[in-house]
């Protein structure tokens, strides 16, 4: 399925849940807070097959997060993440630096996000007749990067400290190389399942996709395509302890 179309069908359901469970009273405010462990990568110029870039990712990404359940269909979750992405364009089409030499970079990636969690089945955190639910999720994120570029030739990786991979036509009237905030914005989407552990403790896989505002992820953009922006991501597995617990009633349960 396409993003756009992702997003569509998210967004969607969100609005027929809410639609269903504003009309009941709030089930079981639960809170939970919880600690993430994975990986991270990257999509953009550099990484011609974004599908390979998931299986062999290896740099770990690490996040906390607290989620409040509204019901059993939906979750509010505020998280902080940090992990690292790379890439190079040996594989990729792109001749970044025009002569040869392989282009790299490096960032690091901190970023909070909040995202609405829409599980398909109905799920209590700690209930143990709730054994798991698989959801998918969509949010926003503001993130810091800082990209540091590098040149590898004849086997040996250097820092480029000149201006020497930026595209001629990216120099304004002053020579110099253009300006972006290390600061931005992302869209945020993905696919989960959530599972039973204990009476506090729930566990859970996640896969979510960040549609980023900037092409300077990997410090290119006429080099390689400047229309398409820049793309990360986080999966891993979390767990999370139960916090605090209220009664209520529920949406429908043959809603889903």
């Amino acid at each position: 399925m396409k993003p756009k179309n992702i997003i569509l069908v998210t967004i969607t359901a969100t609005i027929i849940l809410l639609a269903c469970c504003s009309q009941q009273p709030v089930f079981g405010q639960k809170f939970e807070v919880g600690i993430f462990g994975g990986t991270s990568y990257y999509m953009g110029d550099l990484n011609p097959e974004p599908i390979d870039q998931f299986a062999n990712a290896r740099i770990p990404a690490l996040g906390v997060f607290g989620r409040y359940n509204m019901n059993e269909h939906l979750s509010l979750k505020l998280g902080f993440n940090y992990g690292s992405i790379e890439g190079n364009d040996a594989d990729s089409e792109y001749d970044v630096l025009g002569n040869g030499d392989i282009y790299h970079f490096e960032t690091d990636i901190a970023e909070a996000a909040i995202q609405l969690d829409i599980n398909f089945l109905p799920f209590v955190a700690g209930d143990p007749t709730s054994l798991y639910t698989p959801y998918v999720f969509g949010g926003i994120s503001g993130f810091y990067f800082d990209p540091v570029p590098k040149r590898e030739r004849g086997g040996t990786i250097d820092v480029i400290t000149d201006d020497s991979h930026w595209h001629v036509d990216e120099f304004d009237e002053n020579n110099n190389p253009p300006s972006y905030s290390n600061f931005n914005l992302g869209i945020n989407f993905g696919m989960g399942m959530k599972f039973h552990v204990t009476n506090n403790i729930t566990g859970g896989l996640e896969w979510g996709l960040r549609y980023t505002g900037t092409d300077y992820l990997d410090e290119v953009s006429m080099q390689g395509n400047p229309k398409n922006n820049d793309w990360y991501s986080f999966a891993g597995i979390s767990f999370t302890i139960k916090f605090k617990d209220r009664s209520g009633a529920v949406c429908p349960p043959n809603f889903l």
